[in-house]
């Protein structure tokens, strides 16, 4: 926001840098929620890695043994 020049010119300027203060105030709530967006999404994805390395893989259920293929006890 650009303050005219006029003869209220202390005037403007206190509004300008108001407006100015109110614009990094709002961009800095902006910034820390996605920030915080961020942080949830990537602990998540921790979460999501961590129950796919916890996965039992290669447990037999079945044994078949032999070219007859007999199921195994």
């Amino acid at each position: 926001m650009r303050a005219h020049i006029s003869k209220f010119y202390n005037r403007s300027t206190w509004i300008d840098r108001r407006a100015e203060h109110q614009n990094r105030r709002l961009a800095l709530d902006r910034l820390a929620a996605l920030v915080a967006a961020e942080r949830a999404e990537a602990s998540q994805r921790g979460e999501t890695c961590a129950l796919h390395n916890q996965l039992q893989r290669g447990a037999p259920r079945r044994i078949f043994e032999g070219r007859q293929f007999k199921e195994t006890p």
